[in-house]
């Protein structure tokens, strides 16, 4: 019985290590899907102290199944600042899919745009409060990591996107921004990422981890975490589908437009001149850019139509009294301009009678005014 027990335990011994070997060599690299994997276990024993003949068992064979998990991470800081007029048609955003499995797979690609209200993941506001109403992917066709108009091309699938960070692929979602947008609004947009079976060009609906285990043939299980911040059509973890979200924030300029009267004289040569027949008004245009706004208004352009006024036999303009105050323009000073279509940027028409005046940059908190001169019929 001693012996029999010593048998025993170094049969034991042997078993343990030659399945502690194998547990190693799982752990030191990703085996790819499809591999064979198999192995024998061996006893050896004595009788007394004679070496006995090893035992083999029957050798047990099983197929490595697929890893099917798919990373989507954006590439841009907390939050993507878009220095543009609303209206743009190329607000980008910049991902990275990576195939983290252990086969080639499919990666289809969807733009979701999130609806006005979603939490913001990287900044303030807290929510969104703009909702895009375009966007698409485009792939990084030459491979530079920037968006390049007319060079970078539309795609919905990456296909055979091969394992790890050496098959990582960069894409972009190219969104336009509502021309209702402004200042300081923020939108939520996202890249949605769902596995597909390489070559196929379509998203698998489902996986095998609820079947049973078949061990001599490749089976499909989705093995992907939740996703950190998911786009619409990323549920839980396990669902085939990767995702990020990313946040455009709008900086935009925020003007205003005021305009006022007062009456310069009147026919009676009071202190005090009224709005009478006669009487010289002057019109003020004032144009302001919101302090603390997001960006620069270039090229403002002011017009006044005095048409139905003067058709009415109410009014009549006051030639070369247009006098432009803008910053960007003579030093910021005052200055008389001519009523023809000239370099001053100033002008009536004596056609359409409209008083014009452009040119006009205002940074954040700035202000410009147009003023003009009509008499009274």
């Amino acid at each position: 019985m001693k012996h029999l027990n010593r048998a025993r335990l170094a049969s034991t011994l042997l078993v343990g290590a030659l399945l502690g070997l194998g547990s190693m060599a799982a752990n030191a690299a990703t085996t790819a899907a499809g591999t064979d994997v198999s192995n024998t276990a061996t006893v050896a024993y004595k009788v007394g102290t004679v070496d006995q003949t090893p035992i083999s068992s029957n050798t047990v064979t099983f197929k490595v199944d697929a890893k099917l998990v798919l990373s989507v991470i954006k590439q841009d800081g907390s939050m993507v600042v878009l220095n543009t007029q609303p209206g743009s048609t190329t607000a980008v955003t910049t991902f990275k899919v990576q195939n983290n499995g252990n086969q080639a797979q499919d990666a289809v690609l969807s733009a979701v745009n999130m609806a006005s209200g979603t939490a913001n993941p990287f900044g303030t506001p807290a929510n969104s409060n703009l909702a895009i109403a375009t966007s698409a992917v485009y792939a990084d066709t030459n491979n530079n990591g920037v968006y390049n108009p007319g060079t970078d091309l539309p795609i919905t699938v990456l296909s055979n996107l091969a394992v790890g960070s050496a098959g990582a692929k960069t894409v972009f979602v190219v969104a336009t921004i509502p021309a209702t947008a402004t200042d300081s609004q923020v939108a939520v947009v996202g890249l949605l990422a769902k596995v597909g079976t390489a070559g196929s060009g379509t998203a698998l609906a489902s996986d095998d981890h609820l079947a049973a285990w078949t061990p001599g043939t490749v089976q499909n299980i989705f093995a992907e975490a939740a996703s950190a911040h998911p786009a619409t059509g990323d549920g839980a973890a396990f669902d085939g589908a990767a995702s990020d979200l990313d946040t455009y924030l709008v900086k935009s300029a925020s003007l205003t437009i005021a305009k006022t009267s007062a009456v310069i004289s009147d026919p009676t040569g009071s202190s005090a001149p009224h709005a009478i027949p006669g009487a010289v008004v002057e019109y003020t245009i004032t144009v302001t850019n919101a302090a603390g706004s997001g960006a620069t208004a270039s090229s403002v352009a002011v017009s006044d139509d005095l048409s139905t006024e003067i058709a009415n036999g109410h009014l009549a303009y006051n030639a070369g009294s247009i006098v432009l105050t803008a910053p960007n323009l003579n030093g910021g000073a005052a200055t008389g301009c001519t009523d023809a279509t000239d370099g001053d940027t100033c002008a009536y028409d004596s056609t359409t009678h409209k008083v014009s005046a452009a040119g006009i940059d205002l940074t954040a908190g700035q202000v410009a005014t147009a003023k003009f001169r009509v008499t009274i019929q």
